[in-house]
């Protein structure tokens, strides 16, 4: 492959070359198998005669197995291999059609081995049909042994081009049409598993060379002058058999059963469940491996524990959005609704009450809230001792913010009933509360220090919709609006208080109670 590449060939170009050369070894090899199988079974010297004839009959029906197995599936592959072409020379122009193509990619293998298998089969058949029709029953024997000959031949040569069409796809083909962010996609294509990739290999190294070097001997066997007998050939086969499965079985065992561990393993990995554990049985590469799932597992569960930890402490959608950019120092300008809420008379209430009673208290009452804002794509941004800072519109955009800050305002001065009826039965305090609401423009991001930073909001909206709360005590209301939020709200109605002065700014700004 790295020949090839020096002679700067397109990439499709060395993909065919390959392709071809490695169909036209296989054939060749298997080929040249064939004929010298046939030739020492069929060869008698008593039968010179005959065997000239069959020889001549023979070198037919291997003109037209080759020409039948390797030019059939070569121009067969043709039309299989013309998208995969197109593909390799347009890599960097993504279609609809490029998924699709590139599962032919993965099936090529046994694509491959299928259209050969039937060219092998119509070849070998069609010789093996003409032999039998010129000499019938006279030549029976020689018949069948070129029908057993060629199905071991037909067997080896599809494993010789399964496994080096395979070995072409995953160091040549695969790693170029699939990119990193695509490897999810090579489970999608068909292959064989390990335990019947090990069976064909078995077959293919053992099962067929004994079985055809028995056959030979079988062919030639004479009991007067052979130096070997029936029982020595059975048993040496069977030897033969009985260790080279075990000793295959034994490597399938010991590579299938804890890969299967591992899957399993990992699967519950992807539910969640990162106490599963690879039960290590070996300290070969699969031990080091299930080693580094398990080590992999404790990792995931502690990052799993700390993500957790840290969607309780700031509000998950604001987690995950710093989770999934590169943390920095800075903000934007966005649109956003703010909501500020403050407990009336708390400092009465907090002297009243013992720490942990007050700690519970404010639990049960931020627990209650946190309910009415969550569901309106807003979030908290933070508990200022008594207070709520609450954001709608962030960190995910919505276009009705301040509708959703308003209703949410509403819903929580309801709630707030129900639960001072659950106090009242707890031996709890009566709550009051203040709401104030304005809609504008925000700058939202990670403000602080390098080393300590904190997700917030700043900005003038910020504080009008902190001044609008605290006038909720002046005029006695339990929510207080800005003009802009009003006017985002045609839906609700709503009384005007008037142009009220806000500390620390010019201009007044007109703020609404709701009716």
């Amino acid at each position: 492959m790295k020949i090839l590449g020096m002679f700067k060939f397109p990439f499709y170009i060395r993909f065919l070359i390959l392709y071809i050369g490695i169909n036209l070894f296989s054939n060749i090899v298997v080929q040249f198998l064939q004929a010298f199988f046939l030739n020492e079974i069929l060869y008698k010297k008593e039968e010179m005669a005959v065997f000239k004839t069959v020889f001549l009959q023979l070198r037919a029906i291997t003109i037209i197995s080759m020409i039948a197995s390797f030019l059939i599936p070569t121009i067969y592959s043709a039309f299989y291999l013309t998208p995969i072409i197109k593909l390799l020379r347009n890599l960097k122009i993504h279609t609809d059609q490029d998924d699709k193509i590139k599962l032919r990619v993965l099936n090529l293998p046994l694509f491959s081995i299928q259209i050969s298998g039937l060219g092998w089969f119509i070849g070998v058949g069609s010789g093996i049909i003409s032999f039998s029709t010129q000499y019938g029953l006279s030549q029976l024997d020689a018949s069948i042994k070129i029908i057993l000959v060629n199905i071991l031949v037909m067997f080896l040569l599809l494993s010789i081009i399964y496994f080096l069409i395979d070995l072409l796809n995953r160091t040549f083909l695969i790693p170029k049409v699939y990119g990193e962010d695509e490897s999810e996609s090579l489970l999608k294509g068909k292959s064989l598993k390990l335990f019947w990739r090990f069976q064909i290999y078995f077959l293919s190294i053992c099962i067929i060379p004994m079985m055809m070097f028995t056959i030979i001997i079988l062919n030639n066997f004479n009991s007067d002058t052979s130096n070997y007998s029936l029982s020595s050939i059975f048993v040496t086969n069977l030897c033969i058999l009985i260790v080279g499965y075990s000793l295959t079985n034994h490597i399938i065992t010991t590579l299938s059963n804890p890969l299967d561990r591992i899957f399993h393993v990992v699967e519950e990995i992807k539910k969640g469940n990162f106490t599963s554990k690879v039960k290590i049985t070996s300290n070969d590469e699969i031990g080091f491996l299930s080693s580094g799932i398990n080590s992999m597992s404790r990792e995931l569960k502690e990052k799993e524990f700390m993500k957790d930890t840290f969607g309780k402490i700031v509000d998950p959608r604001v987690r995950d959005l710093l989770l999934s950019k590169k943390l920095q120092l800075g903000g934007e300008e966005r649109d956003a609704s703010i909501l500020f809420l403050d407990i009336r008379g708390f400092t009465s209430i907090s002297e009243s009450l013992e720490p942990l009673k007050l700690v519970e208290l404010l639990n049960l009452f931020f627990s209650k809230m946190n309910d009415c804002i969550v569901p309106r794509n807003g979030f908290i941004n933070k508990f200022i001792g008594d207070s709520i800072l609450a954001v709608f519109g962030l960190p995910i955009p919505d276009e009705n913010h301040a509708e959703n800050a308003v209703k949410a305002a509403i819903h929580m001065q309801e709630d707030l009933k129900i639960l001072n009826l659950e106090f009242e039965k707890s031996g709890f305090p009566q709550l009051k509360i203040g709401i104030g609401v304005h809609s504008g423009k925000v700058i939202a991001g990670n403000i602080g220090t390098k080393t300590r930073m904190e997700y917030t909001v700043i900005g003038d909206t910020v504080n009008i919709a902190s001044r609008i709360e605290s006038l909720c005590k002046t005029y006695s209301a339990g929510i207080l609006i800005s003009e802009e939020t009003a006017k985002r709200n045609p839906g609700i109605k709503f009384r005007s208080i008037g142009d009220i002065e806000i500390r620390g700014r010019e201009k007044k700004v007109e703020i609404f109670t709701i009716l």
